[in-house]
């Protein structure tokens, strides 16, 4: 049976058009819903009404079926081995006007690689929307239909910081690809995945473990943007275990090969985030490197949100050594680019603001504290929660302010808890 009731479905939905809106006038709510459901051949005549309410059309020219299927799992390969961003965003706004009669598998094939590009881009409403779609359609998936959804929902929580439930969506698509027959390149691509959510959690060794397995693919394919992408990550993991040595040595192979190809589109934004955790491992290693290297990476970098992140590396190494006066320009700089940048990420005005009560006061106030931590407890960034819940309490126990100090260090300690995915302190 085709798929003409998915289509009217899915663009009920993006309408937001209830059954009974959409029926009335041209049938019953029930025969509405059979049409959706596939349960029932409606005439011409009804689903041309059904389509015209909608205001859309079927696509004029029918494509194969076996070649449409083929002409999307090579979009879907090349958007994610590459990721480059104008091909994304150019195949995301021509498949999305696809109306053709397919197979309900072939229709679900189409609404996952749209998902799946729509991730590449940070559109929570959008992901929400498709996501939430597939979720009711997950009884129809094939297998491999069933591991690309798991993925998915993996990449949505990983970018919304719900870190551990994206852990637990990859390794749940990892025991599904065990079954399914994937192709080298994509499961290099789940491998990598599953290291970034380790290396999120803070879980070293299989951070390392996954990113080498992904490496070895990616490496004999002589796919260089995603090897050097696998270095970096194996680099950060060593970094995280206090293995600096194997750190330096990643960072330094992964700068090599940008030094080498001209071929990449991003070649100048790798060199920058090589140079930023060069820089960060620098503070290890030699000190005096650190903000040089900052620097380089900065001279790489064009968008307001890649430069935010050296500009609030550098406010932090320069507080690390109280140079508030430098610590207050690089913060002026930071707040420069963000009144220029509005899609500036929100989180770098509270860190900096965090960082401009440091500067003058030696201590953070309790209003700009409140709303720092509120806002990464919103979106789930312990890490700062507990950092800055631990400040505001050294801060209040220096002024001798020991009842507010008492209540931010129980609240650090229950950051920290959480940040351990553990409930019990007993349980450290």
């Amino acid at each position: 049976m085709n798929n003409i009731g998915d289509i009217i479905k899915l663009e009920r939905l993006k309408q937001q058009i209830k059954q009974t809106q959409l029926a009335k006038g041209i049938c019953s709510t029930s025969y509405l819903s059979k049409i959706e459901n596939n349960t029932t051949t409606a005439s011409d005549e009804v689903i041309n009404l059904l389509l015209q309410k909608l205001n859309i059309e079927l696509s004029d020219q029918e494509k194969n079926e076996d070649a449409f299927i083929e002409e999307i799992r090579a979009i879907s390969k090349r958007a994610r081995i590459y990721r480059e961003s104008k091909f994304i965003e150019e195949k995301l706004n021509e498949l999305q006007y696809i109306k053709n009669i397919y197979r309900k598998t072939t229709f679900l094939e189409l609404q996952l690689l749209i998902l799946r590009l729509t991730l590449f881009f940070e559109d929570k409403e959008r992901s929400t929307f498709y996501l939430e779609y597939l979720e009711q359609e997950k009884d129809n998936f094939t297998p491999n239909q069933k591991f690309l959804f798991l993925q998915c929902k993996a990449i949505f929580h990983h970018t919304y910081a719900d870190i551990h439930q994206a852990l637990k969506c990859f390794k749940e698509a990892l025991v599904v690809s065990d079954d399914i027959v994937l192709e080298g390149w994509e499961r290099a691509d789940h491998h990598y995945m599953l290291a970034i959510a380790y290396n999120s959690c803070d879980e070293v060794i299989n951070t390392i473990e996954y990113g080498k397995l992904s490496l070895k693919y990616f490496q004999r394919a002589f796919i260089i943007n995603r090897t050097i992408d696998c270095y970096l990550l194996i680099g950060i993991a060593y970094k995280k275990g206090n293995n600096l040595k194997e750190a330096l040595d990643s960072y330094e192979l992964a700068l090599k090969m940008t030094n080498e190809t001209r071929m990449l589109e991003d070649v100048e934004l790798l060199k920058g985030v090589i140079y930023q955790n060069l820089g960060s491992l620098s503070s290890h290693l030699q000190p005096e490197k650190v903000i040089p290297y900052y620097k380089k990476s900065l001279s790489y970098k064009q968008k307001a949100n890649n430069k935010l992140v050296t500009i609030f590396s550098i406010v932090i190494e320069y507080a690390k050594y109280e140079k508030w006066d430098k610590v207050s320009y690089w913060i002026d700089q930071g707040f420069a680019l963000i009144k220029d940048a509005p899609e500036a990420h929100p989180k770098y005005t509270y860190h900096l603001k965090v960082y401009q009560d440091l500067a003058n006061y030696q201590y953070i106030t309790e209003e700009v504290g409140v709303a720092a931590i509120n806002y990464f407890d919103e979106i789930q960034d312990l890490r700062h929660c507990l950092k800055y819940s631990g400040w505001l309490a050294n801060g209040f126990k220096t002024r001798g302010k020991y009842k507010l100090a008492s209540i931010y260090f129980q609240m650090s300690q229950e950051y920290l808890l959480k940040r351990m995915n553990i409930e019990y302190i007993g349980d450290l």
